[in-house]
């Protein structure tokens, strides 16, 4: 995916999508920083995560960088607090990958997708998380909850028959999470290519296309 490709994607995607660098300093926010936290994109670049997550959830950040610098992908996407721009702090899920540096730079960049994941964290988690002083509790419950999704981002994925599947957007409710997408090569008539649907375990839901069960991530 090329930058303008990559732009396109960003700024029409309900989650917030971030480009950090080296020195953890963000270089692009997406549009959907503002819905998500009240900041506009221009007063979240060029700052760190200290200024917007929660001081006790900093170890948990520089924890999950360490990690990323060695395996090159979230295995399993970290909760933290980020303060809002009105004030108080919203829980965000943050899933990260480690990518080339643009063309003409040295080095790396990460790519963050986070999202809005307060109603999944259940208040007394989050209540016994705040006492103990960090995030702990709430990231062992909410990654208790994740730990058999197959589902973790917007990517590319590996379905059951061996084709190479496409999510490119996760919605969520009260009662379920629904992954859209593609399979490469796979089209109905008078159709270039078939929107599936999945649940984050896997399982494709679209009548008549069970096959296309996602099975682990590229």
């Amino acid at each position: 995916m090329n930058e303008l490709d990559f732009r396109l994607l960003a700024e029409h995607a309900s989650d917030m999508i971030c480009l950090v660098d080296g020195a953890m300093k963000m270089t692009y926010a997406s549009p959907a920083c503002e819905r998500l936290l009240g900041w506009k994109p221009d007063e979240m670049v060029e700052k760190g995560p200290d200024v917007f997550v929660h001081p006790d959830d900093l170890p948990i950040i520089c924890k999950a960088h360490r990690e990323l610098l060695k395996h090159g992908v979230d295995c399993v996407p970290i909760v933290v607090r980020m303060r809002k721009k009105t004030g108080g702090y919203a829980w965000m899920e943050v899933s990260a990958q480690l990518v080339p540096a643009a063309a003409g730079q040295d080095g790396h960049q990460i790519v963050l997708v986070m999202r809005d994941v307060s109603a999944c964290v259940r208040p007394k988690a989050a209540s016994a998380a705040q006492a103990e002083g960090n995030a702990v509790a709430a990231h062992r419950q909410y990654s208790e909850k994740i730990a058999s999704h197959i589902i973790t981002g917007v990517g590319m994925y590996l379905t059951d028959p061996g084709r190479i599947a496409f999510v490119e957007s996760i919605s969520r409710s009260a009662d379920e999470v629904v992954c859209c997408g593609y399979v490469l090569g796979h089209k109905r008539r008078n159709s270039p290519v078939q929107l599936l649907e999945w649940l984050p375990d896997g399982e494709c839901v679209t009548a008549g296309e069970k096959r296309h069960r996602i099975t682990q991530r590229i």
